[in-house]
């Protein structure tokens, strides 16, 4: 039962990253936004290669259903 109160009092995951952040480390974090992601990783780029390709397939086929029905 001690044990059980003792886990009760440790914050949980959520409380610990829900912590509040004061101004100072806020423009501590924000001085150092652009050393984040930025989407231009190799993995992105591939991404949205493949998304657009996919998507000339479709265009492709919606264009060449509208020729055929239209003509």
């Amino acid at each position: 039962m001690r044990h059980d109160l003792e886990q009760l009092a440790k914050p949980t995951v959520t409380e610990i990253f829900m912590h509040q952040i004061g101004s100072k480390e806020w423009k501590n974090a924000e001085s150092h936004f652009s050393l984040g992601y930025n989407g231009k990783s190799d993995r992105c780029k591939r991404e949205k290669k493949q998304q657009e390709r996919e998507k000339a397939v479709v265009d492709a086929t919606i264009q060449n259903r509208y020729v055929l029905t239209a003509g």
